[in-house]
């Protein structure tokens, strides 16, 4: 496949600019790109060919304060990758977040970073960027019918980061943007929920900010508990503080896993018959 020059994105910004339509656009525009290249129906996918056949360059190298970062060399794009981002699922993301800033035109004058804690980011262009790794590594026609199970639990969003070859974080968002079951991906750290994703049918009520409950799993690991390995009923006060009436929940089971070297936890939850208070 020979590799193609492709101007660099201009700072003006491209696709749709209402924010209803960007959303899709951007998968749109992954989808595009899979197909363009012969990997939509491949898993896991080659991030660094589709780099090469775009005309991106992928370096290693020294890098603070970031796993990964997008500049411009002349007329042409280099994703720098961090030496000390080993994992290879987190490297594939990395990459494939910062050709998603390339393609949508966002610009490489700029440096565009990338981290742990920028997975569930709310800024505009890291969000867009994170949308289309997303769609990229895990194409919703092929992980899509992986997320249709039940019971949701840590194990459902392994069979999927094992499949396309992705962190368990960035798997267990793309779980719930894609199931039809109510159901959140919560990552916690010192005792607080440092970041919730959660799919159409689960109330609102899990927070950015709010301290762990007693009650909940994820806490008990922030205490030195021993974690259980499996899902377990918890009461739905232990997540949901007043907006979601506890006696509308039949049952809220969690499943939390420890992430030892972030000292955090990822948490599923899965709720049976939620209903708004």
């Amino acid at each position: 496949m020979p590799m193609q020059q492709l101007a660099v994105p201009s700072s003006k910004p491209a696709g749709p600019r209402d924010p209803a339509l960007r959303g899709r656009w951007v998968r749109r525009k992954a989808q595009e790109t899979l197909r363009r290249f012969g990997f939509a129906r491949t898993a896991p996918v080659c991030v660094e060919s589709i780099a090469w056949a775009l005309g991106v360059e992928v370096v290693e190298g020294e890098l603070a304060g970031a796993l990964a970062a997008l500049t411009s060399v002349g007329a042409r794009g280099r994703i720098r990758v961090s030496t000390a981002n080993a994992a290879p699922e987190r490297r594939r993301f990395s990459l494939a977040h910062e050709l998603g800033h390339f393609v949508l035109g966002h610009g490489v004058a700029a440096v565009h970073r990338d981290d742990d804690l920028a997975l569930a980011s709310t800024k505009h262009v890291e969000a867009e960027a994170n949308l289309f790794a997303s769609e990229l590594l895990m194409p919703e026609p092929l992980a899509g019918p992986m997320c249709e199970v039940s019971p949701v639990n840590l194990d459902a969003v392994d069979a999927v980061a094992s499949r396309f070859s992705v962190s368990r974080l960035a798997a267990s968002i793309r779980f719930v943007e894609l199931a039809s079951e109510p159901c959140a991906a919560v990552f916690s750290q010192r005792k607080l929920v440092r970041w919730v994703a959660a799919s159409r049918t689960f109330p609102q009520g899990v927070v950015r900010g709010q301290r762990l409950d007693r009650d909940s799993l994820a806490f008990d690991y922030f205490h030195g508990r021993t974690l259980p390995g499996a899902s377990q009923v918890v009461d739905a006060s232990a997540w949901f503080d007043g907006t979601v009436s506890p006696t509308g929940l039949a049952e809220l089971w969690e499943h939390t896993s420890a992430l030892d070297a972030l000292d955090a936890t990822l948490s599923i939850l899965w709720g049976k018959e939620l209903h708004y208070f």
